[in-house]
């Protein structure tokens, strides 16, 4: 395992505002996808 090494440029805080954009609404999952992790099987080709 390589020792921790120490950043060789060191980062401003904003230094990349406007150039990064999130969707707003990144963080909305569909319910048809919730509801598929929550109603599906973990192997659907087996029966109970």
């Amino acid at each position: 395992m390589e020792p921790y090494r120490k950043p060789k440029t060191k980062r401003k805080f904003g230094a990349l505002k406007g150039q990064i954009w999130i969707a707003p609404d990144f963080d909305e999952t569909p319910q048809d996808v919730i509801d598929s992790f929550y109603n599906s099987k973990i192997f659907p080709d087996e029966d109970e």
